[in-house]
């Protein structure tokens, strides 16, 4: 299956034993080339980028030589690339802190249907949708 595993979250505030295993699953797992599964534990999107401004600055760089891609190298799963679709089930129109800065220039579906009943059929209707839309990444167009 070769799936790699990785968590999104502060872990400081999970016992310790939690934290080994995670750590654990996520060494051992590391050189997979399969998919990628992303577990968010103790995770706030708002939180994420406090952590990871607060390593930016333990590490010493001068503030000149701050980008969006350095930044996004602080964040716990500095490899996840953007969010391209976020699929929101259960009618909230809403983010709720999950990933803000990773989905910036994401497009939004946003269903009633409950995510246990949110089937193939859906998901794929939810693409097609997605596959029509002009993305701009934050352009402005003269329409």
């Amino acid at each position: 299956n070769h799936i790699r595993i990785k968590l999104l979250g502060d872990r400081t505030g999970l016992p310790p034993e939690i934290q080994k295993d995670i750590e654990d699953s996520e060494k051992n797992t590391e050189s997979f080339d399969g998919m990628t599964i992303c577990l968010a534990i103790n995770y706030g999107g708002r939180d994420e980028i406090v952590r990871g401004m607060k390593k930016i600055i333990s590490s010493g760089c001068s503030s000149d030589s701050i980008t969006e891609e350095m930044i996004s190298k602080y964040f716990d799963v500095p490899e996840l690339p953007d969010i391209d679709l976020l699929i929101r089930t259960g009618g909230e129109k809403r983010l709720s802190n999950f990933m803000l800065w990773h989905a910036a220039y994401a497009e939004f579906i946003f269903t009633d249907t409950l995510w246990p009943d949110y089937n193939k059929e859906e998901f794929n209707k939810d693409i097609t949708e997605f596959q029509h839309r002009n993305r701009r990444f934050g352009a402005v167009t003269n329409e």
